[in-house]
């Protein structure tokens, strides 16, 4: 199966849930973007408009294979219409407050899928499967962005103390997933660490930029690299302790699911860091309808303290008040999550006409603020994945 053939194949529209007036202290506008990252476009935003990176609002990341149209805010008088290499902002009115994940009612999606060899009925089954009992509400590997490179969680080495090791994970890494500028930056200082005015002019962004004219001249002790850490932007800070939170989220969905199910009704799909564990024709139980991200002050019950501990113990955090950064800014924020999404769907296959015995299909549906479009297709294409 492939899915984002082409942006269009993947397209993802914002539904706010409040009203946008025609006066307000924050301006909103529309961000539609095409084959760039959210994170990539307003960090070209605010370098355009010299603001800093966290003056501008929004309600959630959008993939980099997608056409998508997010909305975005900044405080009033600051905002512009632009126009970049792949996006465009227009000015759609006024909130009173920035905006924030709670201010998106849903995502809509519209969704190809090409080259899919299971047979139709067998994928309409699991649609109604899916329809009818819902599927486990997984973060899926876009969340883990920071570490798609399949070295590690750079904030999971922050907790453990590995200072030197979180800050090359951060500034020396990278995937395919990213930019073809952050891999330029991040390949230079993979070649030159320690040699760190080589790559300055190729820092992508500010705090890239002021953590290597820290670094210059200073011996690069571990004490050194936890007063760089310090410096790594907040929202982007955010996102390393938001992709180890949701690694170990999905492990403890994945270990309840496997305690409370035979494994007849179980399918697995895998992942960089692990596997997807989906249920099938069976219902999921009705008091884990929501879950806490993992953090350090977190009250559970004897069931749910016992799988939170374990899977922190494979990680090698002995357990969780031990889930503490003592770096400044690193701070680990829990919320609750639902474990279970149940969409509603509209489908529609065709035969493939340049690959015999493949279907393409086209499927429609909604979800939650937070919730992963490519998690519901590995759940219903699970057949594809092994």
């Amino acid at each position: 199966m492939k899915i984002k053939c082409r942006p269009e194949d993947f397209i993802v529209e914002e539904v706010l849930r409040v009203p946008l007036k025609d006066r307000g202290s924050f301006e909103v506008y529309l961000l539609e973007k095409r084959g760039a990252n959210t994170l990539d476009v307003l960090q070209d935003v605010a370098r355009r408009l010299k603001i800093p990176l966290r003056e501008i609002g929004y309600c959630g990341l959008k993939d980099r294979h997608s056409l998508s149209r997010q909305y975005i805010c900044f405080p009033a008088g600051k905002g512009a219409e632009l126009v970049g290499k792949n996006y465009k902002l227009v000015f759609r009115g006024f909130v009173d407050d920035g905006l924030l994940p709670f201010h998106l009612k849903e995502n809509r999606f519209s969704v190809v899928a090409r080259d899919v060899g299971t047979p139709p009925h067998l994928v309409e089954e699991e649609l109604q499967d899916v329809e009818e009992h819902g599927y486990p509400n997984y973060y899926d590997v876009q969340r883990f962005g920071s570490a798609r490179h399949g070295k590690g969680f750079a904030a999971l080495e922050v907790v453990k103390g590995n200072y030197k090791k979180a800050l090359r994970l951060i500034l020396a890494e990278y995937s395919s997933h990213d930019s073809k500028e952050v891999k330029a930056f991040r390949r230079c200082v993979s070649e030159n660490w320690g040699s760190w005015d080589r790559c300055l002019e190729l820092a992508p962004s500010l705090w890239e930029n002021r953590i290597l004219k820290f670094l210059m001249g200073r011996e690069l002790s571990n004490s050194t690299a936890k007063k760089a850490l310090a410096m790594v932007d907040e929202k982007i800070r955010e996102l390393f302790l938001n992709a180890l939170q949701s690694h170990l989220w999905n492990q403890v969905v994945v270990k309840l699911l496997e305690r409370n199910l035979d494994p007849q009704y179980i399918v697995k799909v895998r992942h960089l860091y692990g596997y997807f564990a989906f249920y099938r024709g069976v219902e999921w139980r009705s008091d884990f309808e929501e879950l806490p991200v993992p953090s350090p002050r977190l009250k559970l019950s004897p069931e749910l303290a016992a799988i939170y501990g374990e899977v922190l113990k494979e990680c090698g955090i002995e357990e969780l008040s031990k889930l503490r950064c003592t770096v400044r800014g690193w701070l680990f924020r829990s919320h609750r999550r639902l474990v279970r999404i149940i969409p509603e769907l509209s489908y529609e296959h065709e035969r493939d006409p340049e690959r015999p015995g493949k279907w393409i299909w086209k499927l429609k549906f909604s979800l939650p603020p937070g919730s992963y479009a490519t998690i519901l297709l590995k759940r219903v294409f699970w057949r594809e994945h092994i």
